[in-house]
């Protein structure tokens, strides 16, 4: 998934681009934790970017491996309305309709429970896997596409899929100094 996003002062991207060097910045998993998942999609994705630039030769791909990328129109992070115990009841790659509720923040002085609900359609990019938030902090990431919601789930469902599969590229990512070898050829 592409997310078009505005450069962020005194960044690595907004110095690059002060001095013309186009960037491309990846950004999944979570913090203090590997994510097998996001790690295959990143050294895929490098690897095509690489072929794209012909760095590395081009190579025949099965129909059902080719991933196209997707472009979020927008994204905005939904904060937590008060500080608590926060439960996200949605998955990643969920979609969610205007009014949905996806999850509840407990006051830990009152038990008081609060919904979090979305005011639009969209898809789950992101979550606070942290069970503690405070007023304001960012817990969900939602994108918003044009077209059908249920074809943009679709496709991440099916993209999931091929990235499970890729024991190879587990395999490179496992073996960096005989990968780094491969790919110099």
């Amino acid at each position: 998934m592409i997310l078009n996003s505005s450069l962020r002062d005194g960044s690595l991207t907004q110095s690059a681009n002060e001095i013309g060097v186009r960037t491309l910045l990846y950004e999944a998993g979570e913090a203090m934790r590997y994510n097998n998942i996001a790690i295959r999609a990143k050294v895929m994705g490098i690897i095509n970017v690489m072929r794209a630039l012909e760095m590395l030769s081009a190579k025949t791909l099965k129909n059902d491996s080719i991933a196209v990328s997707l472009v979020a129109g927008s994204s905005r992070w939904i904060r937590a309305p008060e500080s608590g115990k926060c439960r996200i009841t949605v998955k990643l790659g969920a979609q969610v309709e205007r009014g949905d509720v996806v999850g509840y923040i407990t006051e830990a002085s009152d038990g008081t429970r609060y919904e979090i609900r979305f005011d639009n359609t969209g898809v789950i990019i992101g979550r606070l896997e942290q069970p503690m938030v405070h007023e304001d902090e960012a817990i969900l990431h939602l994108t918003r596409f044009e077209g059908d919601v249920n074809d943009i789930v679709n496709h991440v469902k099916k993209f999931s899929r091929i990235i499970r599969r890729k024991k190879v590229i587990w395999w490179l990512y496992k073996n960096p100094h005989s990968a780094c070898r491969r790919l110099a050829v």
